[in-house]
């Protein structure tokens, strides 16, 4: 194991259940607001459909799907 595998790992206090290593995340703004807007979109078109919606998950939202 290097030190790159444990960028990967949570290391928790067994007695507080506190987090030692909090991981230091980057979040690229414009593809999170795509992503949002995608998901609603895809939402919004759903019901509108009436497709259940207990079925969804995000491979069924954000994969690519064939155009007719």
């Amino acid at each position: 194991m290097n030190n790159e595998n444990l960028k990967n790992i949570l290391i928790i206090d067994r007695e507080s259940k506190e987090v030692l290593n909090e991981p230091e995340i980057e979040i690229d703004e414009e593809a999170y607001e795509e992503a949002v807007s995608k998901l609603v979109a895809e939402l919004i078109s759903s019901l509108k459909r009436g497709v259940d919606l207990k079925n969804f998950n995000p491979r069924s939202i954000f994969s690519w799907k064939k155009t007719r």
